[in-house]
């Protein structure tokens, strides 16, 4: 998650900049051709936050790992018009929440980008990680179900929580 793979992206805090004249080439050509294929606006914020997302190594990142890259790459937005852009991308489709009960009754965002068929999550509550489960069986099962409530599913998925492998396999160790 360093700063060598995040691309900067000259511009000020406004929504709206001549994109051909500060983004010469097809350096951010996926990010616009994303939002294209959703047919949204193309803003400066949002091609930052799939910027961000096209070059992490990290698939799911909360909101404050997405505001940190921003700001340590150097994209000149100010973080509200940010964290906007992030809500905003996941409301509309090209980003997607991943959402984790905490211990504490609070509730955990992830965010991904939606390049993904629909899949399932499993976040490890003692180390954090996030793994990913496809199933497709699963999923049109699950549809199969909520088509005759009438419910369709939202850009959201609830992870289900619990300890991975390794950190059971730690803990064996160490009760040895």
């Amino acid at each position: 998650m360093g700063n060598s793979h995040q691309p900067v992206l000259p511009l000020e805090s406004s929504e709206n900049h001549d994109l051909e004249k500060v983004m010469p080439g097809d350096k951010y050509g996926a990010a616009i051709r994303i939002l294209t294929s959703y047919r949204l606006t193309v803003t400066a914020p949002r091609i930052a936050v799939l910027n961000i997302f096209l070059a992490s190594i990290v698939r799911h990142l909360n909101a404050e790992q997405l505001c940190a890259l921003m700001l340590n790459g150097g994209y000149g937005i100010g973080i509200t018009t940010f964290r906007r852009a992030i809500y905003d991308l996941a409301s509309m489709g090209p980003v997607s929440r991943v959402l984790v009960p905490d211990q504490s009754s609070r509730t955990l965002t992830f965010y991904e980008l939606a390049d993904q068929p629909i899949h399932r999550h499993l976040y490890c509550t003692q180390c954090g990680a996030i793994a990913e489960v496809h199933d497709s069986g699963y999923e049109e099962a699950l549809l199969r179900r909520l088509r005759p409530q009438g419910l369709k599913p939202a850009n959201v998925d609830a992870a289900l929580v619990g300890k991975c492998s390794d950190c059971q396999s730690e803990a064996l160790s160490a009760g040895d």
